[in-house]
């Protein structure tokens, strides 16, 4: 566990490492205690995790051309947001701290996107914060869970250009016919290497802090 933990680090960041520390002694270890394992995790394997994080194995040593590489990295930044697992056991874990019957995370798995997903954990947050429960990693999703660009993923609305810049269609053409300004127009590969290097760091330390139960 320490070689995963130390990999870990150095993939990811020490912050980040020391947020599911925190989240393993001080939020999951007590919710166990106090609720029960069953109460906590939702019913779905925690194998959800390894088939985008081996997408991730692969890909981080792949060698590809370009326009195929900015392609995929698309693709496998949304399966990394998408894993509901990590909402739901987020979600009962902020559930028991505020109080709330049953099991209440388990409801994102009749959810089709990712942001109602995550809506529920910050309401459940809010909920569990008068009890001095502030769970850090839900405002650590704020960084890198950008909804406008996973819709576009999913959706095949979008192109790339030559240097790698991510164009959503949707807000490309209401721009050209309606004069809309959608706000960020595009998404440069800076941007783009940002995101899903927080998204994959983010699933690889959740799975990191779930293996030290």
């Amino acid at each position: 566990m320490r070689e995963l933990l130390a990999s870990a680090e150095e993939q990811c960041g020490r912050q980040v490492v020391n947020e599911f520390l925190v989240y393993v002694n001080d939020v999951s270890n007590l919710a166990v205690r106090e609720h029960g394992y069953v109460k906590m995790t939702s019913e779905m394997p925690v194998a959800a995790l390894w088939d985008p994080l081996r997408l991730v194995e692969w890909f981080d040593d792949a060698v590809l051309p370009d326009d195929v590489k900015a392609l995929l990295r698309l693709h496998i930044y949304v399966a990394c947001i998408e894993v509901r697992y990590v909402y739901a056991v987020v979600a009962n874990l902020l559930g028991a701290y505020a109080g709330e019957p049953g099991r209440p995370g388990d409801v994102v798995y009749g959810f089709t996107s990712t942001k109602p997903c995550f809506d529920k954990v910050t309401e459940l947050g809010g909920k569990a914060e008068p009890a001095g429960r502030r769970f850090a990693i839900v405002h650590t999703w704020v960084g890198f869970l950008d909804f406008r660009l996973r819709n576009a993923v999913s959706h095949s609305d979008f192109t790339v250009s030559a240097g790698g810049t991510v164009m959503p269609v949707r807000d490309l053409m209401r721009s050209i016919t309606e004069g809309v300004n959608t706000g960020r127009s595009a998404y440069p590969p800076q941007l783009v290497d940002q995101l899903y290097g927080q998204a994959r760091d983010f699933l690889m330390a959740f799975r990191g802090a779930l293996a030290t139960r």
